[in-house]
């Protein structure tokens, strides 16, 4: 960066695949994920250099939350990696996937991993078990969209708030329940066209819109409202 803005002088990093699908960085340590015939690496901060490959198939997602990488692949579901070492510590099934589709993943606490799963939602699952324990499924109908443009593409954890990108359904907001109530439903934006992926950081929201283009929308927390219950109850002009 050149005082905070983009700047031609930058390296480039090859891995194995036919495309780079999401990166994540911790530490010292990037840590990047290519899509089909693809790998997870371990690339150095200081001199962007390959430390580690892992070849998975169809790779989707990776983040990284409590020393812990995980990634998505559409075929083989999620994979947890130590970061230290890059053991695999478990791996367990997700819902099979469109080939090649562009899927997030992202978390809630320290053991809660959120997947946009497609046409199947969003799953919620605990990935130090691999155990489901929620499923958020697509909107069933939308007027004047087609139930073949409905899918999860995108997931985004804000204060403990859940962005769901709905592709033609729109973005949805969950709130994160106290104990086992799992995500309910706050509602949804509508922000004119097909939701592809969301992304909420601080107090605002970003939103790729298919044609509708990029949406950035503010979060307002505090948003004063009037007490009506003590006002006479309004009859109509005389």
């Amino acid at each position: 960066l050149s005082n905070g803005l983009l700047s031609t002088n930058y390296t480039q990093t090859t891995i194995a695949g036919n495309v780079g699908t999401s990166v994540t960085s911790s530490g010292n340590k990037y840590f990047a994920v290519s899509g089909d015939n693809g790998e997870l690496v371990k690339i150095n901060k200081s001199n962007n250099q390959v430390e580690a490959t892992i070849p998975v198939n169809d790779l989707r997602a990776v983040a990284f939350n409590n020393n812990k990488v995980v990634v998505l692949s559409g075929t083989q579901g999620v994979k947890v990696y130590n970061a230290n070492n890059m053991n695999q510590q478990t791996t367990f099934p997700t819902s099979q996937d469109v080939a090649s589709a562009k899927r997030t993943i992202d978390f809630l606490g320290n053991n809660t991993l959120l997947v946009a799963e497609g046409y199947n939602g969003l799953g919620v699952y605990n990935y130090n078990s691999g155990n489901k324990t929620q499923t958020i499924n697509v909107p069933t109908f939308v007027d004047g969209v087609d139930s073949s443009d409905i899918t999860t593409n995108a997931v985004s954890v804000n204060d403990n708030k859940v962005y769901i990108a709905n592709g033609g359904a729109g973005l949805y907001i969950y709130e994160n329940g106290n104990g086992n109530q799992g995500l309910n439903i706050m509602g949804s934006i509508n922000l004119d066209g097909s939701c592809n992926y969301v992304v909420s950081k601080d107090k605002y929201i970003f939103a790729a819109m298919g044609n509708g283009g990029l949406k950035i929308a503010r979060i307002m927390t505090n948003v004063q409202t009037i007490d009506c219950t003590d006002f006479p109850t309004y009859n109509g002009s005389s």
